[in-house]
């Protein structure tokens, strides 16, 4: 059974926001945009940390808004390193770059409580909403769950009987929807794989309306940085140029 967490508050619109991967300049971008648009609450799917190189900050952004957290798989690599259960291959830096073993060193002892707080898992019943915030799968924080996923796995998670089902990790945005339940990632924040700019949702309450929303921030710096401290890992700069001709400010409104 997973946790679950009853929150008694008058929330109509939510930022739903995941795999933020220590990008800051793309998470403030994207909480200037829900701001813009009124969201009162941020349901957050885990993966602060990872890849890019401003955990601390991302956390500590995070931490000032009205929000309910999981936690990701990086995140969890994060804490076994931390932990001493867990040491990071050269096989493992070539693929994802030193940002943890940076993160070891600049995150906050209280942004590192903050995290050990959260649960892989979480259920939240907001205004008789039964909403299940998961990172990678309901069941395994490392499944990928792409847009293409088999009928039969989208039939294990309807048979969960959510209102909403919400999940990361795989990094690609969409909505499938069924009857009268929702399954939604709202892609990444921090590293979007389907475009270039910063990936998030729009959750509105009272009539299940969600808006898969794209905000544009400056990559440079971001590129910029990582060619400074990652040179040998390019797979991180060129993830964030992705359909960089793309206009990448846009709005896909589904609903039920």
């Amino acid at each position: 059974m997973n946790p679950c967490m009853i929150l008694n508050r008058n929330i109509k619109r939510l930022a739903v926001i995941s795999d933020f991967h220590g990008n800051y300049p793309a998470l403030k971008a994207v909480v200037s945009a829900a701001e813009r648009l009124a969201c009162e609450y941020y349901l957050c799917c885990g993966d602060y940390l990872g890849y890019y190189y401003s955990s601390n900050q991302v956390i500590e952004l995070i931490r000032t808004l009205p929000h309910t957290a999981i936690l990701g798989n990086h995140d969890r690599d994060f804490l076994r390193l931390l932990d001493g259960e867990w040491q990071m291959t050269d096989e493992y830096k070539k693929k994802y770059g030193s940002s943890l073993e940076i993160a070891v060193k600049n995150v906050a002892k209280k942004n590192v409580h903050w995290l050990r707080s959260l649960s892989p898992r979480l259920e939240v019943v907001i205004k008789d909403r039964r909403i299940l915030l998961c990172h990678g799968s309901p069941w395994d924080i490392n499944e990928y769950l792409y847009p293409d996923m088999p009928d039969q796995k989208l039939s294990e998670v309807y048979a969960l009987n959510y209102d909403i089902v919400i999940i990361g990790h795989c990094h690609y945005q969409y909505l499938k929807k069924h009857k009268r339940q929702l399954i939604l990632n709202p892609g990444s924040v921090g590293q979007a794989r389907d475009r270039t700019g910063a990936s998030w949702a729009l959750l509105e309450l009272d009539n299940l309306t969600v808006q898969l929303r794209h905000v544009r921030y400056d990559v440079k710096e971001v590129i910029k940085e990582t060619r400074r401290i990652d040179p040998e890992v390019p797979y991180l700069t060129e993830v964030l140029k992705r359909g960089q001709r793309n206009r990448c400010l846009d709005t896909n409104i589904q609903s039920l």
